[in-house]
């Protein structure tokens, strides 16, 4: 049902990007709150999210690209 909103596979497929680059940064919002709260309070990381924040970036570069059309 979602698809036939859609003219055509690309744009489908472009959504389906943006949609799950969306629910990427929803789903580990609590690691870039967790870090804040570290720092704020002076504490050590337990654990390195190096690789999940550098994924959180390439997802928010998705959304940029569909927001501004240059697809």
């Amino acid at each position: 049902m979602f698809k036939e909103l859609f003219e055509n596979e690309e744009e489908y497929k472009n959504a389906l990007k943006v949609r799950n680059a969306r629910q990427y940064l929803n789903d580990t919002d609590y690691i870039a709150n967790k870090i804040v709260e570290y720092q704020f309070l002076g504490k050590e990381m337990d654990k390195d999210y190096t690789e999940i924040l550098n994924k959180r970036e390439e997802a928010r570069e998705v959304i940029r690209k569909y927001e501004k059309g240059e697809w």
